[in-house]
């Protein structure tokens, strides 16, 4: 069976690695028998490929949501046909009504906006299949037995850390101290002071000695000179903070704070203690904290896990067992079972 897949630059944001490449090689260990057309729309560097994998280097860049339209109504089609394609996989939430062979369809980011929700709602009646990744998206009734939840592997760099390398990085960051780490991505600006705010009451009401580490776009913060504890905060950025940074700081924080699945799994895979901000309480059962976006919620929160030593060992032993389950070869056998069934 030929299958193919779109490789976007747009996917190298999340840890530097990409959904659709990730479960490509993983699946043509695993399924030798197949053969996998890689698509790129730019040039990348890849270690040797597997004997089954063809990759197809084709322009322009995609760059925009205008390229993507191009791409997909009038490249695309001509490069499926000529390589036989079977199953098409393209970039997550893009669909296209020229490609007349079966497409996934892929779900990875949470919305609320009625005109996304509108034109996915158009594009995953028309898909043979839906993979849920992350497992955010609650399909209506009608798609339910199309849907497949996928979990998001991560990079083996992202994992616990014996007590002595915690210390050492505690060292490099926090003076010694304990430390809250909060991921901000980019466009939320408005929660990032919120964070401000929630760290404000948390040391009005706690008088520790705990920092706050927060990774985010390079936002201004008006007023960042005047803030009471600024001198317990430390702003890092995503560009430039390398993979295995962020890991460290991940595995090695008193808590750390996220607003997505997959900066929840990246603490899941690192053991370590989580809030979850804004999101559905049952995404994680007992391995995660859960709080409103607002200063009350989440620093209540904050004070919990904090003064509960039992309840954050807790949530260390829920992640460390539910690491497990995220792995790629996890996520690539259900892409599989996915794509059988609609063969």
């Amino acid at each position: 069976m030929n299958i193919a897949l779109h490789i976007s630059e747009d996917d190298f944001q999340n840890f530097g690695i990409n959904f659709n490449l990730q479960v490509a090689l993983t699946l043509a260990n695993t399924h030798p028998e197949d053969h996998y057309i890689l698509i790129f729309d730019h040039p990348i560097h890849l270690n040797e490929l597997p004997i089954n994998c063809t990759t197809v280097l084709t322009g322009p860049v995609i760059k925009n949501r205008l390229s993507y339209y191009y791409w997909y109504e009038f490249k695309l089609p001509s490069i499926l046909k000529k390589y036989n394609a079977a199953v098409f996989i393209p970039h997550p939430e893009c669909f296209s009504s020229k490609i007349k062979l079966k497409q996934l369809y892929i779900i990875q980011q949470h919305t609320n906006k009625k005109s996304v929700v509108k034109q996915r709602n158009k594009d995953i009646e028309k898909a043979a299949a839906i993979l849920n990744v992350p497992k955010e998206f609650s399909p209506s009734s009608k798609f339910i037995d199309q849907t497949y939840n996928v979990p998001y592997g991560m990079p083996e760099i992202f994992e616990p850390l014996l007590f002595d390398a915690k210390e050492a990085i505690k060292k490099q960051y926090s003076f010694e101290h304990d430390y809250f780490f909060a991921i901000i991505p980019p466009g939320e600006k408005t929660f990032l002071k919120t964070m401000l705010k929630s760290f404000s009451h948390f040391k009005k009401w706690q008088k520790s000695s705990l920092k706050l580490i927060i990774l985010t776009a390079p936002h201004s913060i008006d007023d960042f000179h005047l803030y009471k504890f600024r001198e317990d905060v430390t702003l890092k950025y995503f560009q430039q903070t390398t993979i295995a940074e962020r890991a460290s700081l991940l595995a090695a924080s008193y808590c750390n704070i996220v607003m997505n699945e997959i900066d929840l799994i990246s603490s899941v895979k690192c053991a370590s203690p989580s809030i979850l901000v804004g999101k559905n309480e049952n995404l994680f059962d007992d391995a995660s904290l859960y709080a409103a976006a607002d200063e009350k919620s989440l620093s209540k929160q904050m004070i919990t896990v904090y003064k509960d030593e039992y309840l954050r060992n807790q949530l260390i032993q829920e992640s460390a067992s539910l690491a497990v389950n995220y792995t790629w070869n996890q996520a690539a056998a259900i892409v599989y079972k996915a794509i059988t069934s609609i063969q």
